[in-house]
């Protein structure tokens, strides 16, 4: 069982509609699940659509309506029409994301600086 009751991050879609990601916990293991609501914010409409085996940090969406997010163990997950991909970026800590059009930009520790066009996410 997850329990899950602190939100975290958010993304507001082009549509107006919501993400929101709920930092929980599924025995000792951190977990965000990420639930979405219509633009109307109507509570009964809301969807749970996937549980985040990490911590998310950040989260954004692209031009194209993709979303983007950052968790707290170094990983960029992108939402790939409803399947979650995560991407290692060579780091432990981010600490920013944006999204512009087709790109999505990724800022960490030491410096880190990444520009990931749309032909890799």
């Amino acid at each position: 069982m997850i329990e899950a009751r602190k939100p975290t991050v958010l993304a507001v879609h082009a549509d107006g509609g919501i993400t929101v990601g709920v930092e929980g916990m599924d025995g000792n293991t951190p977990v965000t699940v990420l639930v979405r609501l219509p633009a109307n914010l109507d509570r009964n409409a809301a969807k749970v659509e996937v549980v985040i085996p990490e911590r998310l940090v950040s989260m954004s969406v692209d031009g194209r309506g993709f979303r983007h997010a950052i968790g707290s163990e170094g990983r960029l997950w992108t939402d790939r029409n409803g399947e979650w991909v995560a991407m290692e970026v060579g780091t432990e800590r981010l600490y920013g994301l944006r999204c512009l059009e087709d790109k999505v930009f990724v800022v960490g520790e030491e410096g880190l600086r990444l520009q990931i066009g749309r032909a890799h996410v």
